[in-house]
């Protein structure tokens, strides 16, 4: 596949969860009794508040944002929430991303084109001409080498996302541990010495070896090479695209990172709590108590780039500085939005009441998003320990399972948005309930049926603690 002007470039695809997959080491640890889609996120927004045009903001530029949680870090190759991912795709950039609210398209961003080999175990991506970082540093291939080896090598929670496919050079899933321990070792040797603007020749020939996960061709075009991670190298993954479109596979600067503490199989204290990437903005101040503000990048790369590409809405320049102030108070941001103190706002979790409350603002329009985002959004769940009993007995969890009101906490907690759904998997995502198993029912008579069943037929006497967040109308339940 190549992609071109016009029109925008896209690869047909199902939709990905945006952590790019699932931690099978974590699935088989659980059972999963049901699930919740909740139309009212837990950890984002998923109903959308906007304002009609004729009521105020009190600022547009910056726009002012309420938000309830701090980013866990602001290094991309290291995030692994919402508000790390909703920062650092600011200010960073991948070589594609996803097409406006489309989960099926994407459209070019450090890549100019790319192309396909007939296996789709291939892509080569050409990178555009004039890119550079905010401070001026230059991006190209041997740079996004750097950045994609760089979020292998350091290790952190999401680099399954990458390892799926990819792996250290010359290893695969089915090398011994020896022979991954001398790759990381030399590739971590690399990318504390090489130079990611003008590479010897030794160098160079490192990064363009073949048998490796990501091949340099040339300083503007980079192959990935997948087979090596592990998913093994029998049918090529559907959805690397949306994989390439993660903060872990952004590019970032070798020269600063050098300057600061290097790159090992550890995080890093510099990039933690600073941002300096390729996008259009840049940050102008962090407190991880009260909130950050990014500024628009005066000398940002993308400008000409964009005026030539209209429709590619993630290449634009940013327009207005961003303020978001970290304040988890609902009734306050209920307040700000109402009042337009803030352009916008997501709430840890936000009941019923909250919005009823500002579906009835005359200046706040409150819309609801589809399962396949909102899943992605927000998602309760009911979890059973099955190492420890009871829940080690599977007529138990069956009991337990078929004596939960699940049409009450939908109405008392959810307002009856919610949208229950079967097994790990969201509606509307592959591998969704593939065999087609009917929710668990709301039965008292079906659950004694299976307690009797069970090692404790009269009922299990010892207290068992459920933790929950006391959230809005969620404690009711």
């Amino acid at each position: 596949m190549a992609s071109s002007p016009q029109p925008p470039p896209s690869a047909s695809v199902g939709p990905t969860p945006p952590f790019g997959g699932r931690n099978p080491r974590t699935v088989r640890l659980i059972v999963i009794v049901v699930a919740l889609i909740v139309i009212v996120s837990v950890i984002t927004v998923v109903y959308i508040a906007t304002r009609p045009t004729n009521c105020r903001l009190s600022s547009t530029d910056p726009l002012i944002f309420d938000q309830p949680e701090q980013p866990d870090t602001l290094d991309p190759q290291v995030t692994f929430s919402t508000p790390g991912w909703a920062i650092t795709q600011q200010v960073y950039q991948t070589l594609v991303m996803y097409n406006g609210s489309s989960y099926q398209e994407f459209l070019p961003i450090l890549a100019k084109s790319w192309t396909e080999s007939a296996d789709h175990f291939n892509l080569t991506f050409t990178l555009r001409t004039g890119i550079h970082f905010s401070n001026g540093d230059p991006f190209n291939a041997y740079v996004m080498w750097f950045s994609l080896n760089r979020a292998m090598v350091m290790n952190q929670a999401p680099q399954f996302i990458l390892g799926q496919n990819f792996n250290y050079p010359h290893v695969n899933a089915s090398s011994t541990s020896d022979e991954v321990n001398a790759s990381v070792a030399t590739l971590t040797t690399e990318l504390n010495t090489f130079d990611f603007r003008t590479p010897t020749a030794p160098q160079l020939a490192a990064m363009q070896d073949p048998w490796q996960s990501f091949q340099v061709i040339d300083d503007k075009t980079i192959q990935l090479n997948m087979g090596y991670g592990y998913l093994g190298d029998t049918v090529a993954y559907t959805y690397i695209l949306a994989t390439l479109a993660a903060p872990i596979a952004a590019g970032v600067d070798p020269f600063v990172i050098a300057a600061n503490g290097g790159t090992n199989d550890s995080t890093n204290d510099w990039m933690s709590t600073n941002l300096l990437g390729t996008g259009p903005y840049k940050l102008a101040s962090y407190n991880p108590s009260t909130g950050f503000v990014l500024q628009k990048d005066p000398n940002y790369w993308g400008a000409a780039a964009a005026a030539a590409e209209p429709w590619n809405n993630i290449l634009q320049p940013a327009k207005s500085d961003i303020q978001t102030n970290f304040q988890g108070d609902p009734a306050k941001t209920t307040t700000d939005l109402k009042s337009g103190a803030v352009a916008g706002a997501s709430f840890a979790y936000a009941g019923p009441s909250t919005v009823n409350d500002l579906k009835n603002s005359a200046c706040v329009s409150v819309t609801k998003l589809s399962e396949v985002y909102s899943s992605t959004a927000g998602a309760w769940w009911i979890y059973m320990n099955q190492n420890h009993e009871p829940f080690n007995n599977q007529s138990f969890r069956a009991a337990v399972a078929h004596a939960i009101n699940y049409e009450q906490i939908n109405a008392t907690a959810f307002g009856g948005n919610s949208v229950r759904w079967v097994g790990p998997v969201p509606p509307g995502y592959p591998f969704y309930n593939p065999d087609s198993l009917p929710a668990y029912s709301y039965n008292l008579t079906l659950a004694r049926q299976f307690l009797r069943n069970s090692s404790w037929p009269t009922g299990y006497l010892i207290p068992v603690k459920y933790a929950y967040i006391n959230l809005g109308d969620w404690a009711e339940v």
